[in-house]
């Protein structure tokens, strides 16, 4: 009898604490700002920004803000972002001071946000895979009429799709995917689980040699400056952030940078 009341006692324990539980508000990976001098930055989780290569980390944007951190003795926190809505959103909420990521300047984002001065170029090109034969179905820009095109969920590429689609006069299907990045949209054309995706040249070309299979050649857009994104009432650091830009690009790591990348 004493070991089922003290068996009873638990399971009613367990009960009430199962109930505050579940009553119990829960935050998972809400960012916050770190305050003080430090500069968040929301950095892309992408080949072309940031990514993992052995056990070390590195990418275009994050090289150039350790670049910039170091020369200019500023103190910048990273926050790996897969998605782009992700990105500025958390811009927009204050949790970032600054979006890192491959997003040229042609984004239509001038309601709420600002883009420094050009970092560097891409362009965007269409992923697809080749036949047995070494074929592939779009040879050309008029060739995407009535075809299916992934891009990531927000990607800047859309709008430039949607006035292709009105320069060849067809329907060009665009498939926003909220789920995956530009790299693991890549993977999926180049083994053919999806017919079609764009993504930026830089990310191509980094990836194709591991999938041979895989067609980069066309052309999707113009080469395109690439920018870092702030928030647009944040004019002082703005301005800082530009002086270190330029500082950056006429120095000797941004040349060692854009020979390695």
């Amino acid at each position: 009898m004493l070991l089922y009341a003290t068996l009873l006692i638990a399971v009613v324990a367990l009960m009430i604490m199962l109930k505050t539980c579940s009553h119990s508000p829960v935050s998972i990976n809400t960012p916050k700002h770190s305050g003080g001098d430090t500069i968040d930055v929301a950095i892309e989780y992408s080949p072309g920004s940031m990514y993992m290569y052995d056990d070390t980390l590195g990418g275009f944007n994050l090289d150039a803000l350790k670049a910039i951190s170091k020369a200019e003795n500023v103190v910048f926190k990273y926050h790996p972002v897969v998605s782009l809505t992700d990105l500025l959103s958390g811009l927009d909420d204050g949790f970032y001071d600054i979006v890192a990521a491959d997003i040229p300047m042609t984004l239509d984002i001038e309601d709420k946000f600002v883009f420094t001065d050009p970092v560097r170029l891409d362009k965007q090109v269409l992923v697809q895979m080749r036949d047995s034969a070494g074929e592939v179905p779009v040879r050309s820009q008029l060739d995407l009429a009535n075809c299916e095109v992934w891009v990531p969920a927000g990607s800047t590429v859309v709008g430039r799709l949607r006035n292709l689609s009105s320069e060849i006069g067809d329907t060009i299907m665009v498939h926003e995917d909220s789920e995956y990045g530009p790299e693991q949209l890549f993977i999926l054309a180049a083994h053919g689980d999806i017919p079609l995706a764009v993504v930026s040249s830089k990310i191509a070309e980094d990836m194709a040699s591991s999938y041979p299979e895989a067609d980069i050649s066309t052309d999707i857009s113009f080469t395109q400056f690439h920018s870092w994104i702030l928030k647009k009432d944040a004019v002082a650091l703005m301005d800082s952030i530009n002086g270190m830009i330029s500082r950056f690009r006429a120095s000797e790591a941004y040349r060692s940078l854009s020979k390695r990348y």
